[in-house]
């Protein structure tokens, strides 16, 4: 095994895993792709409607049946389809997050200060010495999950192969073993390592742990600690491997677009992951600040960019053989505002709780477990039909989806292609649109990715060609952004 000293903006934590060529990149990249002529300018800004005799009669119809509904409204629990879909809120109907409901869970414990020292030491997991031992029990293991890929099972001996928690005690100078760690509250604090950090206030809320805001009081920055009982030692395993994956491609520009662990603690009860803090929150929470500021959903264009920015990232993601396995809206956070050409995207993927190491796995391993997650099962799910990447390509459909609609995504097969119930307003540029979803929605097979580079070539020309209008459009959303 080599492994190598670094901080974790360079680590390299080469596993005796295998590498490859993304599956999802493939042929030249670099190849020029063929531009059809682009309609005038004056075209592109007539939004003029065109109706023919059938269309003015169903305008008609729907007025009458509009003027029904108002004069014989839903009952309370009868719910729009549509309005069930959206993303929008009330930021005054919100609810409060609950801080402290699962306290209880802590009351039994032992609880000890952050430091590692006296009684409050990490308690190791005995490994066995026998490597091949393992090896077998590990092979066995994903042989009896391929219907689940997510199994803990599988999770607990890639980590032993590894001997992961003590690697983490002898090379990863910023993560602090102890035996136990408090629960954190609004108003406390958190040591790590020889930095204190203030807790400001909870940002969310899920099943196995709480993020929180939380000031550092040294250099008075803010990041987000993310607080997990049990601990949650897959998914710090997954970034640092992400991390060393990346930099052995030499494509470490890319490191930013994921989110990236400075500090951790890792606990016999319980994990915390300090991360960068985003001023600007989660897409959807950019989506909702963007429709309150202009009342509008967000600008096909500026949807353009980050698309881009999404396949862009996905793509390097699947490079390295991982699978993210959550991609969404709520799992993609804006880091700063947004520019037309930049190297590094201004988004960042988070949350890879549920990550898949596809170099754990055989080449040809497929499987057929089925995501049961409203608007984001896979067609091939849908279908019983076995995946792996395409349940992210799935993902990326459904957060464009979300940017350039303000709702969740829908599908519907008809004939034999799947594709977007949503229908694309008229001044919409439907071929890079329907070229996007129909890719992505319909790949053929496990072995047949689709090259996620020329989609994004797609949209980049798109956007190249209309610079000077789009450049308009950044700054509008970037002001009502910071409004």
């Amino acid at each position: 095994m080599n492994i190598f000293e670094a901080d974790l903006n360079t680590e390299k934590f080469n596993l005796p895993l295998k590498f490859g060529i993304n599956s999802t990149v493939i042929g030249d990249v670099t190849k020029a792709v063929p531009v059809t002529k682009k309609p005038e300018l004056n075209e592109f800004l007539d939004l003029s409607i065109e109706m023919n005799e059938d269309e003015f009669d169903r305008l008609g119809k729907n007025k009458s049946q509009a003027a029904e509904k108002a004069i014989s409204p839903k009952p309370d629990d009868e719910e729009d389809d549509d309005l069930s879909k959206s993303i929008y809120h009330n930021p005054k109907k919100d609810q409060t997050i609950v801080e402290f409901e699962d306290a209880e869970t802590w009351e039994d414990e032992k609880m000890y200060s952050f430091l590692g020292d006296g009684p409050n030491r990490y308690e190791y997991t005995i490994i066995q010495n026998f490597d091949e031992s393992l090896s077998f029990k590990l092979r066995d293991a994903i042989v009896k999950s391929k219907e689940n890929p997510f199994s803990k099972d599988v999770r607990t001996l890639i980590l032993e192969q590894c001997n992961f928690e003590q690697y983490l005690e002898n090379h990863i100078d910023s993560s602090s073993l102890l035996k136990n760690v408090p629960q954190l509250k609004t108003g406390g604090t958190l040591q790590c390592g020889n930095d204190m950090y203030k807790v400001a206030k909870i940002l969310g809320k899920g099943g196995f742990g709480s993020v929180f805001k939380v000031r550092n009081m040294k250099n008075n920055e803010s990041y987000a600690a993310k607080q997990e009982k049990p601990p949650n030692l897959w998914e710090y395993y997954i970034l640092i491997e992400l991390v060393s994956r990346l930099s052995s491609k030499n494509i470490n520009h890319m490191i930013p677009a994921y989110m990236h662990v400075y500090k951790a603690i890792v606990a016999n009860n319980a994990s915390v992951l300090i991360s960068e803090y985003s001023p600007h929150g989660s897409l959807i929470d950019v989506c909702n600040k963007i429709k309150q500021g202009t009342s509008k959903n967000v600008d096909e264009y500026i949807g353009m960019i980050f698309t881009s920015q999404l396949l862009s990232i996905i793509d390097y993601l699947h490079s390295c053989h991982i699978i993210h396995a959550d991609i969404k809206p709520d799992n993609f956070v804006l880091m700063s505002k947004i520019a037309i050409g930049i190297k590094v995207p201004s988004l960042q993927l988070i949350d890879f709780g549920s990550a898949i190491d596809m170099d754990s796995f055989d080449k040809d391993d497929e499987f057929t477990y089925v995501v049961k997650t409203d608007n984001f099962t896979c067609c091939e799910m849908l279908e019983n039909r076995s995946w792996t990447y395409q349940t992210d390509l799935f993902g990326i459909c459904g957060t464009a989806h979300v940017i350039l609609f303000g709702k969740y995504i829908e599908v519907e097969k008809k004939s034999s292609n799947w594709q977007i119930k949503t229908r694309f307003p008229r001044y919409f540029q439907k071929d890079v649109w329907d070229k996007f979803f129909n890719t992505l929605l319909n790949v053929p097979d496990c072995k047949t990715m689709p090259n996620l580079q020329t989609l994004k070539q797609h949209f980049d020309e798109e956007i190249s060609y209309r610079q000077k209008y789009i450049s308009d459009k950044v700054a509008e959303f970037n002001n009502a952004l910071l409004s």
